[in-house]
């Protein structure tokens, strides 16, 4: 019984076929080896040049952001603050299954003269 490897190589034509000269693959190989040298070469002015050009716009970015969050903050409407008239309540679960919880009490103060 045969499994999908060996079916697939027994009926792979280019196993038939012969191979290319040495010649015309050495020559195949120096046409691929002198296309990627001649487009990876980039002008050492470009990287610099790219790096300033972001830095300028990240800069400018921020200013602008400072700008218009100034603007907001001067022109939203303050809530007024209101004391909470009872006790609150914070609770927390650990992973172990301890539970906690805080009762905060907003008129509480302490007694006596601290240093």
């Amino acid at each position: 019984m045969n499994d999908l490897t060996s079916r697939l190589r027994d009926a792979d034509p280019v196993r038939l076929e012969p191979g290319l000269a040495p010649e015309a693959r050495d020559a195949m190989r120096r046409a691929i080896v002198a296309a990627a040298a001649g487009a990876a070469r980039i002008p050492r002015w470009r990287q610099p040049l790219a790096l300033a050009a972001m830095t300028v716009l990240a800069v400018g970015g921020a200013a602008l952001a400072h700008r218009f969050a100034d603007d907001r903050e001067r022109t939203r409407p303050v809530a007024p603050r209101v004391a909470p008239a009872a006790s609150t309540q914070l609770q927390f679960k650990t992973p172990g299954g301890t539970r906690i919880i805080w009762t905060i009490d907003p008129a509480f103060q302490l007694g006596g003269n601290l240093p």
